[in-house]
């Protein structure tokens, strides 16, 4: 087995003529948790629509486990920030669980008993094994989330990929979700897109700071100069409650 779970060289992507991401180069290990930060627009989706296929880079390569992405047995697991595809599905979370099934069944949604358990343990995992039976549409944003992951852990990814999954999440069910991915770490590699820079700061092992380009720290002891080349403006960390802003809109007390 590849020393690295995931290999990024020289990639480089634009949509027609506007370069989106360039010269992007980094290593993640087995079992790191990566915060991905930047501001809107920097490249961050994109990033992880390229690791995981559904998009193709210009040029540079993409190796997870050692391999080409394209022809690597291993599987990403991802959790978009747009979640919205979900929400007028009339099925159950169980449904929703199973339907993360990579190795679907002729027949359709007769999901097989062992399916229906696995996926049972994976909810069980993120503590939602009671709303099995419930509507997924009329679930809280937290819970929603954390069916998708349970989704997604489905297919026993080697590596997760979560964009903006606190985005409609209050402080404290934030902190338990991140809880939550701390457990899984210890068995997945996890790529987390994020502008909770403070809060996400207690918990990843590594950094990428992404706006068009990105930089890379092996450690979440981030500086302000990463923080000046990425935001392209002073930045300073705040309370976990808010993400970050310019130091020229700090206010004197």
């Amino acid at each position: 087995m590849s020393k690295y779970a995931l290999e990024v060289e020289s990639l480089n992507f634009s949509y027609s003529s506007l370069p989106i991401l360039e010269d992007i180069t980094f290593k993640l290990e087995h079992r790191d948790f990566c915060a991905v930060l930047g501001p809107n627009g920097g490249g961050k989706t994109t990033l992880a629509k390229l690791i995981c296929g559904i998009i193709k880079p210009q040029s540079g390569t993409i190796k997870i486990n050692g391999k080409d992405y394209r022809h690597s047995n291993s599987v990403i697991g991802y959790i978009p920030q747009n979640i919205m595809g979900f929400e007028g599905f009339p099925a159950s979370c169980l449904d929703i669980v199973m339907s993360g099934n990579v190795n679907k069944s002729k027949w359709g949604f007769l999901y097989s008993s062992d399916l229906k358990n696995k996926a049972l343990e994976k909810m069980e995992l993120l503590k939602i094994q009671d709303l099995a039976d419930k509507k997924f549409s009329d679930l809280s944003g937290g819970q929603k989330q954390r069916v998708l992951i349970s989704r997604a852990l489905l297919s026993e990814p080697n590596i997760l990929i979560l964009d903006e999954p606190t985005s409609s999440i209050d402080m404290e069910n934030r902190k338990k979700l991140y809880q939550i991915l701390l457990e899984l770490n210890k068995d997945i590699t996890i790529i987390l897109i994020s502008h909770d820079i403070s809060i996400v700061l207690q918990y990843v092992k590594s950094v990428c700071c992404v706006n068009k380009r990105l930089f890379y720290h092996p450690s979440p002891d981030i500086n302000q100069e990463m923080l000046l080349k990425t935001y392209q403006c002073p930045v300073e960390i705040i309370s976990s409650h808010t993400h970050y802003r310019p130091l020229s809109e700090k206010k004197h007390d």
